[in-house]
């Protein structure tokens, strides 16, 4: 249907599917953070552990001491844990993505299109792209601008510092997180929800989700913002091809900035008028290339319920096929419909 709401579901009928389809989303985000937590407490009890081992070796740590391994294990975490997080990204979104995937075609689903990952031209892709960029150039570039400073939350600015000194976590959240979000985020809970209720509140519900799950006030807001966006370039183009484009242009950029930029306000103002220039360019573009949200296709259905299993209408009897062809001529007959196992 043209508004996004599910064919063939009447009102009254939503809420059970609407609390099955709540249901599946906080399953999704259940996976996707725990597959993270297991990941990083993998990675980061190994790294404690044999770090432990070595120091007692090496007789400089007593593990029977209480207080001394709290030092040792604060210690550990606060310089290692920027090291291991690239791997803590790239294990626990992977894992997330593919439990996800397998809930999805266990459910009967086509995963290609429940993850809306259908192609998109090389042009549009393109756009998407540079849509992240401009996006990133000019929104960071305003943040930093004098007197807007209290708009960054100092959590925010800590853990930033920790993340942008690692090129490694700067390939993995140009990579693997924009992956992993927009398909669990864009694909399978937008998807899930679209099947239940309309189309407005299955993007704002599902980008309030992505940006929460970002942790800090700051991070909430800009996220559900840029989950938005992404939403739109899904949503647009009708592949989360095209807005894992838009979200690596997002990160990657964000990454480059604080590594070859400063904050001097002639480059703050390049920054802001030529991201502002590729984003309204790249935006203006991308209309003119996909179709309106408003013809958007309803969402996919579970391939078992494609076919149809076969009733008992859809069989013709061999006498009632030939009664057809004979009173064919009459219009009378035409209208009334035949019981195809009754003689008369």
């Amino acid at each position: 249907m043209a508004d996004g709401t599910p064919q063939g579901i009447e009102p009254n009928m939503n809420r059970p599917r609407l609390r099955s389809a709540l249901l599946f989303t906080l399953v999704y985000v259940i996976i996707f953070m725990v597959a993270q937590i297991i990941a990083g407490l993998m990675i980061m009890g190994s790294i404690v552990t044999n770090r432990a081992v070595r120091a007692a070796s090496a007789e400089t740590l007593d593990l029977a001491d209480e207080s001394a391994m709290t030092e040792f294990m604060a210690h550990t975490f606060e310089t290692q844990l920027p090291l291991a997080l690239p791997w803590i990204t790239i294990v626990g979104f992977t894992a997330a993505v593919l439990i996800c995937a397998f809930i999805v075609k266990k459910r009967g689903f086509s995963l290609r299109k429940f993850a809306g990952l259908n192609p998109a031209r090389p042009t549009v892709l393109l756009f998407s792209l540079m849509l992240g960029i401009g996006l990133s150039l000019s929104f960071n570039s305003v943040l930093a601008l004098p007197g807007l400073e209290f708009l960054n939350d100092p959590a925010t600015i800590e853990a930033q510092a920790m993340l942008m000194g690692s090129i490694f976590m700067a390939i993995a959240a140009s990579t693997i997180v924009p992956i992993a979000e927009e398909i669990i985020f864009r694909g399978f809970m937008m998807n899930e929800l679209r099947r239940t209720v309309s189309l407005g509140p299955s993007i704002v519900f599902s980008s309030v989700v992505f940006g929460v799950l970002h942790g800090t006030a700051a991070w909430i807001l800009i996220a559900t913002l840029l989950g938005l966006i992404f939403a739109w370039v899904a949503l647009r183009t009708r592949s989360v091809y095209a807005s894992i484009l838009t979200h690596v242009g997002v990160n990657a950029t964000s990454f480059t900035m604080v590594w070859l930029t400063g904050d001097t306000l002639q480059i703050l103002i390049l920054s802001i008028a030529g991201g502002t220039i590729i984003l309204v360019g790249s935006t203006i573009l991308l209309f003119r290339q996909t179709q309106p949200i408003s013809e958007i296709e309803p969402p996919p259905e579970p391939v078992a319920a494609i076919v149809a299993p076969p009733t008992a209408n859809s069989f013709k009897h061999p006498i009632a096929d030939a009664n057809d062809s004979d009173n064919s001529s009459s219009d009378n007959d035409e209208d009334v419909p035949r019981n195809p196992w009754i003689q008369s």
